[in-house]
């Protein structure tokens, strides 16, 4: 590449083109290049730095092509790209400089949480994102706060100007990603922050105690029925969709994910796909879950004509064109649980059921389980989430079970009286 651009005899052959032809100067290490672009009205000297994974390039001037005097023959550009390089390697050093020494702000470790976070499930990781937007960015006493200077007191503080609206259950969502968020940042930078910083976040971001059990609204399995039934008046769509949730006891990202194919009718039962919750990669992709008949029969009536890779529960995708007025404009998958929300609250009125999230019914469907004697391992199985957590947040259910099950190997520990023999004459 070198005796391409090295004397204007070379350069004259080269083509008319857009993009430098490039040599080296120096070693690799050095990350320099100069580079020669023929114009049709002659030449262009530039040059290229690479280093530490940043990239600049800047123009030095016109070639010695035309014979001018102000053009720059090779050696002149070669003198210019080292000055200009050299110039660069300090600007460059000293910004990585100011860059170490800028004290990292619980706002900057919050971003860099949320990019990975995102990186590894990107609905879960936008929905995390939101919430700390909300209610620790906004806050901007706190979101500006050195991570090193963050104290059990200031996070306190921070949860006393929370939103009270919040359910305890909500509020520990909240804390559970602003914990780790600020983890990961110490993690990775434990050498240069209070070895105490670690203790104040353990005890400013405790969760708060018991708040599993108010998410836990169970419903009785006649209230199941009469949310599916109401679901389907309301909206076809939404009644097919509330019946793979209440059947399989399913998140509503897993049931947006299972395709024509995931049902096996013929088996009477549906492949559900795993969640994307946690970090590691999931021994099974699916779990088979069994369904009644009934609910069978009306889930087979939407894999009519479709292909086995499309989604089983799409819904009409609208537009607006006036005040009021919509057009149907396509079916497509659901995407986000938001999409139910006011259909949903139309389908608890017209059933005469108080107001509970669709989570609900995930919940019943683990109780629903529990309660009729499967083992804690294989509800834990059937619904894509382990023993441990089935064992903190349904314990009291867990003993119900186990004292129902108990009963069934009692036996009589006193003797019957015995009853003598009446002589009839």
């Amino acid at each position: 590449m070198q005796a391409k651009i090295d004397t204007p005899a070379r350069r004259k052959k080269l083509p008319v083109a857009t993009h430098p032809v490039w040599a080296s100067i120096g070693d690799a290490r050095s990350g320099l290049k100069l580079g020669y672009r023929k114009g049709a009205r002659g030449g262009v000297w530039v040059a290229k730095l690479v280093l530490d994974g940043a990239r600049v390039e800047t123009t030095l001037g016109a070639s010695d092509d035309a014979g001018t005097v102000k053009g720059l023959s090779y050696r002149d550009a070669l003198t210019a790209a080292t000055g200009w390089a050299e110039k660069e390697k300090a600007r460059l050093a000293e910004s990585a400089d100011e860059k170490a020494k800028r004290v990292a702000t619980v706002a900057d470790a919050i971003e860099a949480y949320v990019e990975t976070r995102v990186a590894r499930a990107e609905r879960e990781g936008r929905d995390a994102q939101t919430r700390l937007a909300r209610h620790v960015l906004s806050d901007t006493k706190l979101a500006t706060t050195p991570v090193g200077r963050v104290s059990a007191r200031a996070l306190n503080d921070w949860r006393g100007r929370l939103a009270t609206t919040m359910s305890p259950a909500g509020t520990n969502r909240l804390l559970n990603d602003f914990r780790a968020a600020l983890n990961a940042h110490v993690a990775g930078h434990w050498r240069d922050l209070p070895a105490t910083v670690g203790k104040e976040i353990e005890t400013g971001l405790k969760a708060l105690p018991n708040a599993q059990t108010a998410r836990q609204a169970l419903l009785s399995d006649s209230d199941v029925r009469k949310i599916v039934d109401a679901a389907y008046g309301v909206d076809p769509d939404l009644g097919a969709l509330v019946l793979v949730l209440a059947s399989t006891g399913a998140r509503f990202s897993q049931a947006a994910r299972i395709t024509v194919a995931d049902l096996q009718t013929e088996a009477g039962r549906v492949m559900v796909p795993a969640s994307k919750k946690g970090k590691g990669v999931k021994q099974r992709r699916h779990s088979a879950v069994p369904l009644g008949p009934d609910t069978v029969e009306r889930l087979k009536r939407l894999t009519i004509g479709r292909g086995g890779h499309e989604a089983l529960l799409t819904r009409w995708a609208s537009r607006q064109l006036a005040p009021g007025k919509w057009e149907h404009v396509g079916r497509s998958p659901w995407l986000h649980s938001s999409e139910m929300a006011r259909a949903w609250r139309e389908a608890l009125t017209a059933a005469g059921v108080p107001h509970v999230e669709p989570y609900a019914l995930r919940h019943s469907s683990i109780v629903r389980g529990l309660r009729s004697g499967v083992p804690v391992r294989i509800v834990a199985a059937l619904h894509d989430t382990s023993s441990a957590m089935i064992e903190t947040f349904y314990s009291s259910h867990i003993l119900d079970m186990a004292d129902e099950i108990a009963r069934v190997a009692l036996v009589p520990m006193v003797s019957a009286p015995v009853t003598p023999l009446a002589i009839v004459a």
